[in-house]
């Protein structure tokens, strides 16, 4: 059986010091933001934060360590002191996919010394219009000075293209909407029924039904699946951060399997 994460979608969470910044493994923390609208539909926000060697600077006498942000939340004064005080300078902010951009315009202004990170098709977007980000080879390779610690893989075929990342030192995989779990409670009215019925509702929440349908429509069901075993069977990971709904502290390949079932093997039809 997993362990759950102490970590909900509320705007007001927090550990028992009081710190906006919720310790998920060694060096990683996790931090809850506003409430924002999608198509209407309301969800969370959440972003990770990773504290990783800094490779701009001489470690010849000691380590020094900067803070990598994954999907940044709404900034303000207390959580920008917070984030580099307790991780580091920041020097590094992902677009895990271009739905997650929302609030990167107030982490580049704050931070114009970091280096800014974009997801597959987000620079072509008119919303990314004033971001600078640094070139990229492959999205499937994660950027030399952050991958000593950090690797990733693109799950593509679908919308949005989805760029998941691993934290080798905590065995942490970072998934953003390919696997929601919105708590059930949290899910009323007319828009909490619709989002029950797309599959996105508690522990066995998975991928928005529509999303999985271009899956199958672009005929890119063996590339999700190398993809899928890749991230299983090559990180073999132990824990799993995603960006809405609940996280898990083990037991995360099993859990990712679970969540990820419309992913048939190989050659087979889908079981959904």
């Amino acid at each position: 059986m997993s362990m759950s994460a102490d970590i909900n979608t509320s705007t007001s969470a927090s550990n028992t010091s009081g710190s906006r910044l919720i310790p998920f493994a060694v060096n990683l923390w996790l931090v809850e933001g506003p409430v924002v609208s999608f198509y209407g539909f309301p969800y969370p926000t959440r972003m990770a934060v990773i504290s990783i060697p800094d490779s701009s600077m001489d470690t010849s006498t000691e380590v020094s360590k900067c803070s990598w942000i994954w999907s940044p939340i709404s900034l303000d004064d207390e959580l920008a002191s917070e984030v580099e005080r307790t991780a580091g300078p920041v020097k590094h902010i992902v677009s895990p996919n271009c739905i997650h951009w929302l609030f990167m315009k107030e982490w580049q202004d704050r931070f114009p010394q970091a280096k800014m990170y974009a997801s597959p098709c987000l620079q072509e977007r008119e919303c990314a219009a004033g971001l600078k980000f640094e070139p990229v080879e492959s999205f499937d390779e994660p950027h030399p000075s952050y991958a000593a610690e950090i690797d990733q893989t693109v799950f593509d075929g679908g919308w949005p293209k989805e760029v998941v990342f691993f934290h080798k030192p905590s065995k942490t995989v970072i998934f953003t909407d390919l696997i929601q779990r919105q708590p059930i409670e949290s899910l009323t009215g007319i828009k909490g029924w619709i989002m029950k019925m797309d599959g996105v509702g508690g522990e066995n929440g998975s991928t928005p039904r529509e999303w999985r349908l271009l899956f199958r429509l672009g005929r890119k069901r063996d590339k999700a699946r190398q993809t899928l075993d890749h991230i299983l069977l090559d990180w073999k990971p132990e824990k799993l951060v995603i960006a809405h709904g609940q996280c898990e502290q083990s037991n995360a390949a099993a859990v990712v399997e679970s969540c990820l079932h419309w992913i048939p093997p190989k050659h087979n039809e889908y079981r959904h």
